[in-house]
Protein backbone atom coordinates (compact mmCIF):
# COMPACT_ATOMS: atom_id res chain seq x y z
CA UNK A 1 0.00 0.00 0.00
CA UNK A 2 1.33 3.43 -0.95
CA UNK A 3 2.21 6.06 1.61
CA UNK A 4 0.90 9.61 1.11
CA UNK A 5 4.24 10.46 -0.46
CA UNK A 6 3.91 7.36 -2.65
CA UNK A 7 0.51 8.52 -3.87
CA UNK A 8 1.97 11.95 -4.66
CA UNK A 9 4.80 10.30 -6.61
CA UNK A 10 2.39 8.13 -8.61
CA UNK A 11 0.31 11.18 -9.60
CA UNK A 12 3.45 12.98 -10.80
CA UNK A 13 4.49 9.86 -12.71
CA UNK A 14 1.12 9.56 -14.47
CA UNK A 15 1.18 13.27 -15.29
CA UNK A 16 4.49 12.66 -17.08
CA UNK A 17 2.93 9.70 -18.94
CA UNK A 18 5.29 7.25 -17.25
CA UNK A 19 4.82 4.04 -15.30
CA UNK A 20 6.89 2.88 -12.37
CA UNK A 21 9.21 0.77 -14.55
CA UNK A 22 9.85 3.75 -16.85
CA UNK A 23 10.50 5.99 -13.88
CA UNK A 24 12.99 3.61 -12.25
CA UNK A 25 14.93 3.28 -15.53
CA UNK A 26 14.86 7.01 -16.22
CA UNK A 27 16.02 7.80 -12.68
CA UNK A 28 18.70 5.09 -12.75
CA UNK A 29 17.42 3.35 -9.63
CA UNK A 30 16.20 -0.20 -9.09
CA UNK A 31 12.50 -1.08 -9.16
CA UNK A 32 12.86 -2.43 -5.63
CA UNK A 33 14.22 0.90 -4.37
CA UNK A 34 11.36 2.78 -6.02
CA UNK A 35 8.64 0.47 -4.71
CA UNK A 36 10.15 0.52 -1.21
CA UNK A 37 9.97 4.30 -1.35
CA UNK A 38 6.34 4.20 -2.51
CA UNK A 39 5.39 1.78 0.27
CA UNK A 40 7.40 3.48 3.01
CA UNK A 41 9.60 0.40 3.45
CA UNK A 42 12.72 2.50 3.99
CA UNK A 43 13.74 4.30 7.16
CA UNK A 44 14.62 7.41 5.19
CA UNK A 45 15.14 8.06 1.50
CA UNK A 46 18.65 8.94 0.41
CA UNK A 47 19.16 12.50 -0.76
CA UNK A 48 20.65 11.34 -4.08
CA UNK A 49 17.67 9.03 -4.72
CA UNK A 50 15.20 11.91 -4.39
CA UNK A 51 17.40 14.07 -6.65
CA UNK A 52 17.37 11.37 -9.36
CA UNK A 53 13.60 10.95 -9.16
CA UNK A 54 13.02 14.71 -9.31
CA UNK A 55 15.21 14.96 -12.42
CA UNK A 56 13.39 12.04 -14.06
CA UNK A 57 10.02 13.70 -13.39
CA UNK A 58 11.20 17.11 -14.52
CA UNK A 59 10.38 18.80 -11.19
CA UNK A 60 12.57 20.94 -8.97
CA UNK A 61 14.18 18.78 -6.23
CA UNK A 62 12.92 21.24 -3.59
CA UNK A 63 9.33 20.29 -4.44
CA UNK A 64 10.05 16.61 -3.92
CA UNK A 65 12.04 17.20 -0.70
CA UNK A 66 9.28 19.33 0.78
CA UNK A 67 6.55 16.79 0.09
CA UNK A 68 8.67 13.85 1.23
CA UNK A 69 9.57 15.37 4.58
CA UNK A 70 6.06 16.67 5.13
CA UNK A 71 4.48 13.25 4.69
CA UNK A 72 7.31 11.11 5.98
CA UNK A 73 7.91 13.13 9.15
CA UNK A 74 11.62 12.35 8.94
CA UNK A 75 14.73 14.49 8.86
CA UNK A 76 17.39 14.70 6.23
CA UNK A 77 20.95 14.37 7.46
CA UNK A 78 23.03 16.01 4.77
CA UNK A 79 26.69 16.84 4.60
CA UNK A 80 29.73 15.30 3.01
CA UNK A 81 30.51 12.16 4.96
CA UNK A 82 33.22 9.86 3.67
CA UNK A 83 35.73 10.19 0.86
CA UNK A 84 34.90 12.90 -1.65
CA UNK A 85 35.20 12.99 -5.44
CA UNK A 86 37.03 15.89 -7.04
CA UNK A 87 38.48 16.70 -10.45
CA UNK A 88 41.73 17.91 -8.82
CA UNK A 89 44.16 15.32 -7.50
CA UNK A 90 44.68 15.69 -3.76
CA UNK A 91 41.61 17.86 -3.28
CA UNK A 92 39.35 16.66 -0.48
CA UNK A 93 36.81 18.04 1.98
CA UNK A 94 35.46 16.86 5.30
CA UNK A 95 32.13 17.71 6.91
CA UNK A 96 32.70 18.16 10.66
CA UNK A 97 29.13 18.86 11.70
CA UNK A 98 26.18 21.17 12.21
CA UNK A 99 27.18 23.74 14.83
CA UNK A 100 23.72 25.32 14.96
CA UNK A 101 20.26 24.21 13.83
CA UNK A 102 20.77 20.54 12.96
CA UNK A 103 18.44 19.18 10.29
CA UNK A 104 14.90 18.79 11.61
CA UNK A 105 15.09 21.77 13.99
CA UNK A 106 11.78 23.54 14.61
CA UNK A 107 11.57 27.21 13.58
CA UNK A 108 8.70 29.69 13.88
CA UNK A 109 7.29 31.24 10.70
CA UNK A 110 9.13 34.35 9.44
CA UNK A 111 12.04 33.72 11.82
CA UNK A 112 15.55 34.78 10.78
CA UNK A 113 18.22 32.43 12.13
CA UNK A 114 21.92 31.70 11.64
CA UNK A 115 22.88 28.25 10.38
CA UNK A 116 26.52 27.24 10.90
CA UNK A 117 28.30 24.31 9.26
CA UNK A 118 31.88 23.32 10.10
CA UNK A 119 34.03 21.91 7.29
CA UNK A 120 37.70 21.01 6.93
CA UNK A 121 40.23 20.95 4.12
CA UNK A 122 41.20 17.28 4.39
CA UNK A 123 43.21 17.19 1.17
CA UNK A 124 46.70 18.29 0.20
CA UNK A 125 45.74 21.32 -1.92
CA UNK A 126 45.60 24.88 -0.63
CA UNK A 127 42.09 26.26 -1.20
CA UNK A 128 42.17 29.70 -2.82
CA UNK A 129 39.35 31.96 -4.05
CA UNK A 130 36.62 29.45 -3.34
CA UNK A 131 33.01 30.08 -2.40
CA UNK A 132 29.95 28.25 -1.11
CA UNK A 133 26.91 28.96 -3.29
CA UNK A 134 23.20 28.33 -2.84
CA UNK A 135 21.69 25.77 -5.23
CA UNK A 136 18.06 26.66 -4.54
CA UNK A 137 15.51 28.23 -6.81
CA UNK A 138 12.63 29.48 -4.67
CA UNK A 139 9.37 27.91 -5.78
CA UNK A 140 6.02 29.65 -6.17
CA UNK A 141 3.41 27.50 -4.42
CA UNK A 142 -0.40 27.89 -4.50
CA UNK A 143 -1.97 27.37 -1.08
CA UNK A 144 -5.42 25.90 -0.45
CA UNK A 145 -6.90 29.40 -0.16
CA UNK A 146 -5.57 30.22 -3.64
CA UNK A 147 -2.80 32.57 -2.49
CA UNK A 148 0.60 32.25 -4.16
CA UNK A 149 3.52 32.14 -1.71
CA UNK A 150 7.27 31.76 -2.12
CA UNK A 151 8.40 28.38 -0.85
CA UNK A 152 11.87 27.88 0.56
CA UNK A 153 14.42 29.27 2.96
CA UNK A 154 15.57 32.75 2.00
CA UNK A 155 19.32 33.26 2.56
CA UNK A 156 20.68 36.74 3.21
CA UNK A 157 23.19 36.08 0.41
CA UNK A 158 23.45 33.35 -2.21
CA UNK A 159 27.24 33.21 -2.05
CA UNK A 160 29.69 32.88 0.86
CA UNK A 161 33.32 33.70 0.01
CA UNK A 162 35.76 31.37 1.79
CA UNK A 163 39.11 32.61 3.05
CA UNK A 164 42.19 30.86 1.69
CA UNK A 165 42.54 27.58 3.57
CA UNK A 166 45.65 25.39 3.79
CA UNK A 167 45.38 21.63 4.26
CA UNK A 168 43.94 20.57 7.66
CA UNK A 169 42.36 24.00 8.28
CA UNK A 170 38.76 24.15 9.52
CA UNK A 171 36.17 26.87 9.07
CA UNK A 172 32.68 27.66 10.35
CA UNK A 173 30.34 28.79 7.57
CA UNK A 174 27.52 30.98 8.91
CA UNK A 175 24.50 31.74 6.73
CA UNK A 176 21.47 33.81 7.79
CA UNK A 177 18.14 32.34 6.63
CA UNK A 178 14.57 33.58 6.91
CA UNK A 179 11.84 30.94 7.26
CA UNK A 180 8.68 31.02 5.10
CA UNK A 181 5.52 32.72 6.36
CA UNK A 182 3.53 29.50 6.68
CA UNK A 183 4.05 26.03 8.25
CA UNK A 184 6.05 23.60 6.12
CA UNK A 185 9.29 21.65 5.92
CA UNK A 186 12.00 23.25 3.78
CA UNK A 187 15.59 22.51 2.82
CA UNK A 188 18.37 24.68 1.39
CA UNK A 189 21.40 23.15 -0.34
CA UNK A 190 24.89 24.61 -0.88
CA UNK A 191 28.06 23.56 -2.73
CA UNK A 192 31.64 24.74 -3.10
CA UNK A 193 32.82 26.35 -6.35
CA UNK A 194 36.18 27.66 -7.55
CA UNK A 195 36.90 31.18 -8.81
CA UNK A 196 35.58 30.24 -12.27
CA UNK A 197 32.30 28.95 -10.84
CA UNK A 198 33.09 25.26 -11.36
CA UNK A 199 31.95 22.81 -8.70
CA UNK A 200 34.94 21.64 -6.67
CA UNK A 201 33.26 18.41 -5.57
CA UNK A 202 30.48 17.83 -8.13
CA UNK A 203 29.46 14.37 -6.94
CA UNK A 204 29.27 15.20 -3.23
CA UNK A 205 26.06 15.63 -1.32
CA UNK A 206 25.64 19.34 -0.62
CA UNK A 207 25.65 21.09 2.71
CA UNK A 208 22.04 21.26 3.81
CA UNK A 209 19.84 23.28 6.12
CA UNK A 210 16.48 21.58 6.68
CA UNK A 211 13.98 22.97 9.20
CA UNK A 212 10.36 22.38 10.16
CA UNK A 213 8.49 25.68 10.16
CA UNK A 214 5.53 26.03 12.55
CA UNK A 215 3.06 28.71 13.61
CA UNK A 216 3.24 29.73 17.26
Amino acid sequence: MDTEFGSFLRKKTLKNQLNMDNLSKKAGISRKTLYNLLNGDVGEAKFKTLIKIAEALGVHPMELFSVYFQYNGSTYHGGMEGRTISFAEGDDIGFIGDITYPDGEIIAVNTTFEKIWRIQNTGTLHWKERSIICLDNLLKVRQQDGNIVTHGLRPANNRYLLPDMPPHAQIDIAIDFTAPSYPCTVISCWKMVDVAGNYCFPNNSPLSCMVKVISL
